[in-house]
């Protein structure tokens, strides 16, 4: 899903639509850094380092910003 949001062809729109972050699968093989922090399938990303990161866009910012460095995160999981 995150791949075909990237490659979206999205005809010169003004503007840039905001899909909401929810965790669709994570990496198979070795725990990846999703698996360590405890997520699961449909967890909702709410919080990155005390910053409200409810959607891809402000997620993907947080990750490059902070690429292999500790972070803190918040989530929703079955609405709670």
């Amino acid at each position: 899903m995150v791949s075909k949001l990237l490659d979206a062809d999205l005809g010169g729109l003004p503007f840039s639509p905001r899909y909401p972050f929810v965790v669709t699968g994570l990496a198979e093989g070795k725990e990846s850094a999703g698996q360590k922090a405890g997520l699961m399938e449909g967890d909702s990303l709410l919080t990155f380092n005390g910053q409200a990161c409810a959607f891809y866009s402000d997620v993907r910012k947080q990750l490059v910003a902070n690429k292999g460095k500790e972070a803190t995160i918040s989530f929703m999981r079955n609405g709670q």
